[in-house]
């Protein structure tokens, strides 16, 4: 776009208000403002713009969509998208196919935002490809969407190609007793179980990161670029698997590699 014309669609996005958020997906993006009302634009063939109907051609210009409740958060997978409202539910709309929209029918577009179901109390949404992920107030991971690669965190379901419409609970295991990445007693007197407490999570192409209240960072999913973090490639990495490097303040992860921006204190 001419500068000219990017900056008339900033100001009809703003109108005076700040954006508190923007995702985007394979062909579309979606932005969030401070008072609530979430904008969509780009290719619409799946319903991820959330208009209540599919189309071909695509939306050039940011335009409102309709939701309940004012929204705080947004994400965005190849086809479908996501919304956060201020209650910590999750809303979905877009591509189905793997039930990455929380359709219980996977041939079904899921057009119009529509509320997932079991979630409540979300404080973080992620999206990527054709899955989802959600955490609760109380540091829980859940996924919901395809598994072909393990994306769900389910080590005992393991990858298949099914749709998974309802959304799973991700197991962070527990580590062992004296395990040296445990606060260390007594200079630091955080409670063990915090670790594997989650405050945020990444989707990848087909992998996920989460990173816990403690700084610590998991990984599962696909490994075929050693993207999890094991130390080495490998074949799918099913359980949610502890990154064993530094404190690390903020995760991010591509299509097939991951990113960790570390705190200034390490310990």
């Amino acid at each position: 776009m001419a500068p000219s014309s990017l900056k008339a669609h900033e100001d009809r996005l703003a109108a005076g208000l700040e954006v508190q958020g923007v995702a985007a997906g394979a062909y579309h993006s979606l932005a969030v403002r401070t008072d609530g009302v979430v904008w969509t634009w780009g290719q619409n063939t799946d319903g991820q713009l959330g208009r209540g109907v599919a189309s071909v051609a695509p939306q050039a210009t940011p335009l409102p969509i309709t939701l309940p409740r004012r929204m705080t958060a947004v994400a965005a997978g190849s086809g479908h998208s996501l919304a956060l409202d201020e209650t910590g539910h999750v809303w979905a709309w877009g591509r189905n196919n793997r039930g990455q929209a929380g359709g219980q029918d996977p041939s079904v577009r899921v057009l119009a935002p529509t509320q997932i179901p079991l979630l409540s109390g979300i404080t973080a949404i992620a999206a990527r490809a054709d899955y989802s992920l959600a955490v609760d107030a109380n540091g829980s991971v859940w996924a919901w969407g395809q598994n072909t690669d393990g994306e769900l965190g389910q080590p005992l379901a393991g990858p298949d190609a099914n749709a998974h419409p309802t959304p799973v609970q991700v197991v962070i295991p527990a580590l062992a007793p004296g395990d040296p990445y445990l606060p260390q007693a007594p200079v630091d007197l955080t409670d063990p179980a915090e670790v594997t407490k989650i405050v945020s999570v990444a989707a990848g192409g087909h992998h996920v990161l989460a990173l816990g209240r403690t700084g610590r960072v998991w990984g599962w999913g696909r490994n075929d670029f050693a993207q999890v973090g094991t130390g080495a490639s490998s074949t799918p990495v099913l359980t949610p698997t502890l990154i064993r490097t530094w404190v690390t303040a903020a995760i991010a992860a591509g299509e097939s590699h991951s990113i960790l921006y570390l705190s200034l204190i390490q310990i």
